[in-house]
């Protein structure tokens, strides 16, 4: 659960708890981006030169007591990704 909101947390999270977000050059792994870039290029024809964290839905409390639910859908460049991914479930060698 993100509680204070602060710049990059979900991603410092993320990434401290051995799950960093794919693309992040800031908290990420750099070899292992690279791997997966070269990957998705090569084997899915996919160029992802972003990062690749999506909040598709935010569930805010409201002074009422009741609860606001806001809810985006996936960009179709992730949409692409994760069906990608999907096809061919085997990731790259991750480097050491």
């Amino acid at each position: 659960e993100i509680v204070t909101g602060r710049t990059h947390q979900i991603r410092r999270h993320l990434a401290g708890a051995g799950q960093p977000v794919l693309m992040d050059d800031k908290h990420g792994q750099f070899k292992a981006n690279k791997a997966w870039a070269r990957a998705l290029r090569d084997q899915l024809d996919l160029r992802v030169k972003h990062l690749c964290l999506h909040s598709w839905r935010a569930v805010l409390p409201r002074s009422d007591g009741n609860k606001l639910t806001l809810e985006a859908p996936w960009p179709a460049a992730l949409t692409a990704l994760a069906e990608g991914l999907r096809a061919d479930s085997t990731p790259p060698e991750r480097p050491a």
